[in-house]
C-alpha cells in the first residue's frame, strides 16, 4: 500500500460542481481526536510509517481542531500530504511552520482549475488571490513541498494555460498535475462532457507549450498512438489495474468507512468502528471490488484488454451503480454505449450529442437551469 487517504470531513467552504464526492451520502460525523488516534494507529499496524498518509476532505483546514490532528499525524508518519482549496489562513500561521520542523517529508497540495476570472466562477469571489497568496507563503518554507493540482472540465482550459502558467511558476512550487475531471460524486451532474479527443488534443498542446519538467498531463485512450505499436511492445508495458484502488491506495472517510477509491462511497469495504482494517481489506466487498473483471463485448474484443482491464472501473461505478462497468471516458465504450445506453451519464454528458444539443435549444428552461447551476461548464 502507497497511500492512505484519511478524509477528515466533508465539509467544505466551497462547492465546487465538479467535486468527485458524492454529497448525496450523508456523511458529517464529527470525528475526535481519539478516533483519529484509532485511525492511525490502524494505518500502521498494517503498513510503515513511510506510508504516505494524505490528509483530506472536504476542506480540511476548516476543522477547529485541524493542527491538533495534524500534530497527532506528525507523531505516527513520515510523508505527509494535505490536500486543500488554499483559501483559509491555516497554512499563513507560525504554528504551521514551526509544526512541519518535526514532519520529515510534509507536502501541501492546492487546487488551481483556471487563471482568476475562470477560477473565481468555480470557487467563488477572491478565491483565486487566496490561493495564490497561500502557494506562495508555502512556497518559501523549506520544509515544505508545493503541489499544484488542476482539474480541467472544458477545453476552454486551453486559453487559460499560459497565464496561468506564468503565474504559478512565479508563486513557486514542486510538481504540478494537471488531470481530466472524473465524472463520479457531484461531477456526474456536470452539463457537459469533456470528450477524449479533446483532453488528448489540449494534452498536446500543454505538453508542447509547458516550460517546466515538473508539469504533469497524460493522454488517455490514445488509440492513434497505441495501434501503431507492435504486440511486443504491448506486452512490454507494465500497468496498474484500476489505478492500484484498494491495492495500492485506500481511503477512510469520517465515518471510518474504509473504501479502495472515493468512487464506491455506496459501497464501503467496511467500518473501523466495526472491524480492523486487516479484516476490512481481507473481506468480501473489498476483494470483489479489487478483482473486479469486465466481461463486455466491447472490451472483450479489444486489444488492450489485458493492460487496460475496462480503465477506471471505480468511474464506471459511479455512473452506473453496479460492478463490471467499463470506463465511460473510453471512446470505444461511449460508441457502444451510444447504441445500448448503459451508461445514463451520456444523457446529459455529451457536448457532441446532436440531440441533446437540440433539446437544449428547443427547451430555454433547461438551458437555464443549466447555467445557473453551472455557469462555466461550456459546451466545447
Amino acid at each position: 500500500m502507497n497511500q492512505v487517504y484519511v478524509l477528515l470531513t466533508k465539509g467544505c467552504n466551497l462547492k465546487c460542481f465538479y467535486c468527485i464526492r458524492d454529497y448525496s451520502v450523508k456523511n458529517n460525523n464529527k470525528v475526535s481526536l481519539e478516533n483519529f488516534d484509532h485511525v492511525f494507529k490502524e494505518i500502521l499496524k498494517n503498513f510503515p510509517s513511510a506510508v504516505q498518509l494524505i490528509l483530506s476532505g472536504g476542506e480540511p483546514t476548516i476543522l477547529k481542531n485541524f493542527h491538533e490532528v495534524l500534530s497527532l499525524a506528525s507523531q505516527y508518519f513520515e510523508n505527509i500530504i494535505i490536500n486543500s482549496n488554499g483559501t483559509t489562513n491555516y497554512f499563513l500561521t507560525s504554528s504551521f511552520s514551526e509544526l512541519i520542523e518535526n514532519i520529515p517529508k510534509i507536502s501541501v497540495q492546492i487546487s488551481i482549475d483556471g487563471d482568476d476570472v475562470f477560477h473565481d466562477l468555480i470557487r467563488g469571489e477572491s478565491s483565486f488571490n487566496k490561493s495564490i497568496l497561500t502557494i506562495e507563503k508555502l512556497s518559501q518554507l523549506k520544509k515544505c513541498e508545493v503541489i499544484i493540482s488542476t482539474t480541467v472540465t472544458s477545453v476552454k482550459f486551453k486559453n487559460e494555460f499560459l497565464s496561468l502558467q506564468s503565474k504559478l511558476i512565479k508563486a513557486g512550487f514542486k510538481r504540478w498535475n494537471i488531470k481530466r475531471v472524473s465524472y463520479a460524486g457531484r461531477a456526474k451532474d456536470s452539463s457537459h462532457y469533456l470528450s477524449t479527443e479533446d483532453w488528448n488534443n489540449l494534452v498536446e498542446y500543454i505538453q508542447e507549450h509547458k516550460l517546466q519538467k515538473n508539469i504533469f498531463i497524460q493522454k488517455q485512450f490514445d488509440f492513434k498512438v497505441l495501434d501503431l505499436i507492435s504486440d511486443k511492445q504491448l506486452n512490454e508495458i507494465n500497468t496498474v489495474k484500476n489505478c492500484g484502488s484498494g491495492t495500492q491506495k485506500i481511503y477512510i472517510y469520517p465515518n471510518l468507512d474504509v473504501l479502495a477509491c472515493t468512487c464506491y462511497e455506496h459501497l464501503p469495504s467496511g467500518n473501523l468502528n466495526e472491524s480492523s482494517l486487516e479484516e476490512i481489506l481481507k473481506s468480501k466487498v473489498h476483494k470483489s471490488i479489487i478483482t473486479d473483471t469486465i466481461n463486455n463485448k466491447t472490451c472483450n474484443s479489444c486489444r488492450y484488454k489485458s493492460k487496460c482491464n475496462g480503465g477506471c472501473l471505480g468511474s464506471g461505478y459511479s455512473s452506473v451503480g453496479m460492478l463490471g462497468i467499463a470506463d465511460h471516458k473510453c471512446p470505444k465504450i461511449i460508441n457502444n454505449a451510444e447504441n445500448n445506453h448503459q451508461y445514463s451519464i451520456l444523457n446529459f454528458h455529451s457536448d457532441n450529442n446532436p440531440a441533446l444539443e437540440k433539446s437544449m435549444k428547443s427547451d430555454p428552461d433547461t438551458i437555464s437551469a443549466r447555467e445557473t447551476r453551472h455557469p462555466i461548464t461550456f459546451p466545447t
